[in-house]
C-alpha cells in the first residue's frame, strides 16, 4: 500500500486505513464479533494499512477484547468527545499504559459543526502532547457547502494552533473541501484523515446496478475503489478511512491503496460520472 508522511513526525501512514466501525467495539462479548475483528485487523495489517480511528472505548478494550497485540504496527486514534465515553483530561495519563506503548499515536478532539469541543478540549490535547502521551493531536470538522463561514473559523484555527492532522469528511460525493480546507493544510503542512468516504452508504445507492467505466478499470475494480481512488489522488490526504464489517468489502477498499491513482485530468471525468449519476436514496451496501 502507497503510504503519506504526517510531515510534524514524519510518520508514515497507509493512505487507507478503518474508521469507527462498530465491529472495533468491545461492548459485545460474542465470539463472531471478535473473530470478524480479529480477521479485519489482520487483513488491514497484511495489506500495508496501518491506521485505525477507534471507538475511545473500544480503543482501551480493544487489546484484551481481541486477545492482540493491537499495537503491531498500527496507528491507533482515541479522542475528546468521541464515540462512546468523551475521554476526561484524567484519563490522558494512562492511555499509554493501557494500550502497552509509550504514547498514544493519535488524540483528536471530535467535532461537529462549531468550535466547541476545541474551546473545551484543545488546551488539554496541547497538554497532553507536552507531556509526551500523545505523539499526534488534531481535530475532527464535519465540512458542509450550506456553512461556508463555519469553514473560515475552522481554518483560521488551522492557521493559529497548527495542528498535526485534522480529520474531515470528503469524498466525491462532497467535493467542497477542495476550495478551502484541503490547500489550506497543504499550505501549512497539516495531515488529513479523509472520514465519511461514502456517506454511510449513500454512494452504494447511487452506482448499485450500474457497471464501472471502462477507462476506470485502469485504475480501480470496482465502485467503491473508484470513490477512495478519488479521495486518496488528491494530494492533501494522508489516509482514508472507511467503515465496515465485512471482511470481502474491507479488502476491496484497502485494495484502493494499492496500483496507479488518477491524475487530474482523470479526476475531472470521476466527476462527470458522479454528477451523471441519480441522486442518493438507500444506505445500504450492495
Amino acid at each position: 500500500m502507497a503510504k503519506r508522511k504526517i510531515l510534524s513526525t514524519g510518520v508514515e501512514l497507509g493512505i487507507l486505513g478503518f474508521g469507527n466501525s462498530a465491529v472495533f467495539n468491545p461492548r459485545t462479548d460474542a465470539e463472531e464479533a471478535k473473530q470478524t475483528s480479529r480477521a479485519l485487523f489482520d487483513l488491514l495489517v497484511e495489506m500495508g494499512g496501518n491506521f485505525v480511528d477507534s471507538y475511545y472505548d473500544a480503543y482501551l478494550n480493544l487489546a484484551e477484547w481481541l486477545d492482540i497485540d493491537v499495537t503491531r504496527q498500527v496507528h491507533f486514534s482515541a479522542g475528546f468527545a468521541g464515540f462512546g465515553r468523551p475521554l476526561a483530561e484524567e484519563d490522558i495519563p494512562g492511555l499509554p499504559g493501557l494500550m502497552q506503548n509509550t504514547q498514544l499515536a493519535f488524540l483528536t478532539v471530535h467535532q461537529g459543526y462549531d468550535m466547541s469541543m476545541s474551546e473545551r478540549y484543545w488546551p488539554a490535547a496541547r497538554r497532553a502532547k507536552e507531556a509526551g502521551y500523545a505523539r499526534h493531536i488534531g481535530v475532527s470538522w464535519n465540512a458542509s457547502s450550506d456553512t461556508p463561514d463555519a469553514d473560515e473559523v475552522f481554518i483560521d484555527f488551522m492557521r493559529a494552533e497548527k495542528p498535526d492532522f485534522v480529520e474531515i469528511n470528503y469524498s466525491i460525493m462532497t467535493p467542497h473541501p477542495e476550495s478551502r480546507l484541503l490547500p489550506t493544510a497543504m499550505d501549512l503542512g497539516i495531515g488529513v484523515i479523509a472520514m465519511k468516504p461514502f456517506q454511510d452508504g449513500a454512494y452504494f445507492s447511487q452506482v448499485s446496478g450500474r457497471e464501472l467505466p471502462g477507462w476506470a478499470s485502469e485504475f480501480c475494480d470496482s465502485w467503491a475503489q473508484f470513490c477512495l481512488k478519488y479521495i486518496v489522488s488528491h494530494p492533501a490526504v494522508t489516509v482514508a478511512i472507511s467503515e465496515t464489517g465485512n471482511l470481502e468489502h474491507a479488502q476491496d477498499n484497502l485494495g484502493a491503496g494499492i496500483g496507479p491513482l488518477p491524475d487530474e485530468a482523470t479526476r475531472n471525468r470521476m466527476k462527470e460520472v458522479y454528477a451523471s449519476l441519480p441522486s442518493p436514496r438507500s444506505r445500504t451496501r450492495p
